[in-house]
């Protein structure tokens, strides 16, 4: 039995969490396009968007030892994208 997409990303980054450079840049890969999507949603000009994306990203590697293996990956990651989009619209 195949795991969700969503197990997949959860174990991605619990290997992260633990060292796995590897599952962590496959972590990264995998939710760049939803965390672009996202945040072009929110945001219309493209430079502002990669510059979103980038603090985004950088949060997320600060955040790391934050997630829950509990919990599920996506609300985690939205929350910090949601920060960084209020912070850039502030």
């Amino acid at each position: 039995m195949e795991n969700s997409p969503e197990e997949d990303l959860s174990k991605l980054l619990q290997n992260a969490q633990e060292g796995n450079k590897n599952d962590y840049q496959i972590f990264l890969k995998k939710v760049y396009d939803k965390l672009n999507s996202y945040v072009s949603k929110r945001i219309y000009v493209q430079s502002e968007i990669e510059d979103v994306l980038q603090e985004i990203l950088i949060a997320v590697h600060l955040s790391l030892h934050t997630f829950n293996a509990k919990s599920t990956v996506e609300p985690w990651l939205y929350a910090i994208a949601n920060h960084k989009i209020i912070d850039f619209n502030e």
